[in-house]
């Protein structure tokens, strides 16, 4: 399927299930997004990029995790997500979380903008992810980390040596490895060293 036509039909059926995620994904989905703030490792001061955040279900215990003097920016393609997102953040009084539309692969952040870059279930829906994973890497500060975790099982992921540079690494879980669907945790890179370079 052609990208555009791809992301299309997936921002229409995001704004379209917008009114009812929560209710009927944050438990199921609540043991993964666990696991990939472990994996992220956030602490207090740190500016987050949460790329494909939904209604905010990482945004905000990210935003916990930073405190005050850090940030969280999360993006989606669906703007009905981006505006229960907003609301979300006016009702809690969080001060420290902004969200706007924008597509996986195609933010308009400068390089090396972001300490930690978050997608929680939404690299399997991009139709180039191994594109998003590259411009993720690239608004990492020199030592910034990503985590994404995706549907299915964790598999090797190989994108060569340019995937990025000054110390940014990456980890992705699938679910399997935190619901009980699979056993292990598998990561991989270029060398098979568990951590994409």
């Amino acid at each position: 399927m052609e990208a555009k036509l791809q992301l299309r039909i997936q921002r229409y059926g995001w704004d379209k299930a917008a009114a009812d995620y929560e209710e009927y994904w944050r438990k199921q989905i609540e043991p993964a997004q666990k696991r990939l703030l472990e994996m992220a490792a956030l602490v207090g001061g740190e500016r987050v990029l949460d790329i494909a955040c939904g209604t905010g279900l990482i945004t905000f215990p990210a935003a916990m995790s930073v405190g005050a003097q850090g940030s969280v920016v999360g993006t989606d393609i669906s703007e009905k997500m981006i505006e229960r997102g907003r609301e979300n953040a006016a009702r809690q009084g969080l001060a420290n979380v902004t969200f706007q539309r924008a597509d996986a692969a195609a933010s308009d952040f400068p390089e090396s903008s972001f300490d930690a870059v978050l997608c929680s279930l939404g690299l399997m829906y991009v139709p180039e992810p191994i594109h998003a994973l590259r411009r993720a890497s690239q608004l990492l500060k020199p030592g910034g980390r990503m985590a994404a975790a995706v549907w299915g099982a964790a598999r090797p992921l190989r994108l060569g040596r340019d995937f990025s540079g000054g110390g940014r690494a990456c980890e992705i879980g699938g679910l399997s490895d935190v619901l009980p669907v699979g056993n292990g945790r598998q990561f991989a890179d270029g060398d098979g060293n568990g951590r994409l370079r």
